[in-house]
């Protein structure tokens, strides 16, 4: 069997054409105009059976050019010179764009850093002037955003970024980013007021086991093994660099200078990280034992704690008056499960806005919903259900829910820097308050941008990550702060054990594919 080859040219003049004969592979048979099987009987049908092939190559009048594809042959006349495909340059083109949007996401997680470096910041600096009244903040940064977004996004329609099928998205994930964030709001304020400082960067680290678990559910992400491996490297990192950072009460001194021998003075090196882990081992153990009794409890009523003796030790120590304030196993066990739920409301919030752009990506036909779509409305239910909890909230926070008219009237004289004897107390508002307010607002933009081009857990990673260059600049002397504090003594370990875990989790293994995959993709 033969099959013919014809060589045509693509230019002014014809040379000679050549044609040669070619082996070829067997011929393949087409059935055409099948009939319908009639009584089992096999089907009839024409076959058309072809012994030639042509197979046409179009070349330019003196060959390929040396430039590459599609490009000019030096000398030639006018127009491109022939152009030639192939699977490589498809390749080429994938790769390309797997570079570009790897550049963006770096670009976008090291402005998600910066700005979460400076929220951290300037929120400590925006309680100076309005220390007695955080919770006014709080609701001022909630309302405030609604009235922002919007307006951003009014502006934002009307120049044609937005559009109608944008807005017309069902408004009932919104409804549930909006519940999801206010119950973590209020968890955590419940919480947070009972456990102590030390304790709330260990729980915190739930946030990203919780995304990791929800992703795995929802959205169905396969992790490799470096990923988690690193996960748990920033997680350990976070809590070796600022556990030690949060002003101590006497309790946690006294406990902390109970696993050392009176008259050593303050130890160092080796002698002190052998004194914080044992601190925190001990603090874990009670939390074992604390979950264990809690399991008893709701089995048997009669049953009796674990660490029983540990317990009445304890409570002869608080009855003597020699411990004061709350540490994670004063609290119990209710409340750090109460953070942990905080936390799980947090990551199912952030979880759920990732669902969002998957879903707009198929509504939309691969569009892509803006971001103060979802910033807007998801703000709006929040403020709607913050205000249903408010009596809540204020009790929480010690304010009648009588006088918290009072307060925020105080507060927004506060804010403003007016009301006599107020203005002596409110020294730098209304400048700090509101440089918090627009940096916050910035990082809560870029921190939905990195989730909407990247994925969850890698915006929590970025957010994770300006926690220990929070603690630094900390140790500057900040203008309102008074004397800086000095840096922790695990800092340096913990850093670097974070940005090891980061490496770990952003290293991909040769032949292996992403396991985050972008949502916009």
């Amino acid at each position: 069997m033969t099959s013919f080859v014809r060589r045509l040219t693509v230019g002014s003049t014809i040379p000679h054409v050549p044609v040669h004969q070619q082996k070829f592979k067997p011929t393949i048979e087409i059935p055409a105009f099948p009939l319908l099987p009639h009584n089992n009987q096999r089907p009839l049908g024409i076959a058309l059976r072809s012994r030639k092939y042509w197979r046409v190559e179009a070349v330019g009048p003196v060959g390929r050019s040396e430039g590459g594809d599609c490009t000019k042959k030096a000398g030639g006349g006018p127009g491109p010179g022939p152009c030639s495909y192939s699977l490589g340059d498809r390749t080429t083109e994938v790769e390309r764009r797997e570079r570009n949007r790897t550049v963006e996401v770096v670009v976008a997680a090291g402005v998600t850093v910066v700005l979460g470096v400076g929220n951290r910041v300037l929120y400590k600096l925006a309680l100076v002037p309005l220390k007695h009244y955080p919770f006014f903040l709080a609701q001022l940064a909630t309302f405030g955003y609604v009235l922002v977004y919007f307006s951003v996004l009014y502006l934002r329609y009307h120049a044609g970024i937005v559009t109608d099928e944008m807005l017309s998205m069902p408004k009932a994930p919104f409804l549930a980013v909006g519940l999801l964030e206010a119950l973590g709001a209020a968890t955590g304020m419940a919480a947070g007021a009972i456990l102590s400082g030390a304790s709330i960067p260990i729980l915190s680290q739930t946030f990203l086991v919780w995304q990791i678990f929800l992703s795995i559910i929802f959205l169905g992400r396969r992790y490799r093994i470096n990923q988690l491996l690193g996960c748990f490297l920033v997680a350990v990192g976070v809590i070796i660099s600022v556990a030690r950072t949060c002003h101590m009460c006497e309790e946690e001194q006294k406990v902390e200078k109970g696993w050392l021998e009176e008259g050593e003075g303050q130890v160092v090196g080796s002698e002190a990280t052998l004194a914080f882990i044992a601190k925190w081992l001990w603090i874990l153990r009670d939390l074992a034992c604390n979950m264990t009794s809690l399991v008893a409890k709701l089995a048997v009523n009669e049953l009796a704690f674990c660490c029983q003796d540990d317990r009445v030790a304890q409570q002869a120590e608080l009855s003597s008056g020699s411990s004061s304030g709350h540490s994670l196993k004063e609290a119990g066990m209710f409340w750090s499960l109460l953070m942990i739920v905080s936390f799980l409301f947090q990551a199912a919030d952030t979880v759920l806005k990732e669902v969002i752009f998957l879903d707009a990506a198929q509504r939309l036909k691969g569009g892509s919903i803006d971001l103060f779509v979802v910033n807007s409305y998801g703000s709006a239910f929040q403020a709607l259900f913050i205000c249903l909890l408010l009596p809540f909230l204020s009790k929480l926070w010690g304010i009648p829910f009588s006088q918290l008219p009072n307060y925020l009237k105080d507060g927004a004289a506060c804010f403003l820097n007016i009301g006599g004897t107020l203005s002596s107390r409110c020294d730098g508002a209304p400048l700090l308050p509101l440089l918090f307010v627009i940096v916050n607002m910035g990082f809560n933009i870029s921190l939905l941008h990195l989730l909407k081009i990247s994925s969850a857990v890698v915006s929590s990673l970025a957010s994770t990550f300006s926690v220990p260059i929070s603690v630094y600049v900390f140790t500057l002397p900040l203008p309102y702060l008074g004397v800086a504090s000095s840096l922790p003594t695990g800092f340096v370990a913990g850093a670097i054990i974070l940005v090891t875990g980061l490496l770990i989790y952003a290293w991909t293994p040769s032949g292996s594919t992403a396991a985050l995959p972008s949502p916009s993709n």
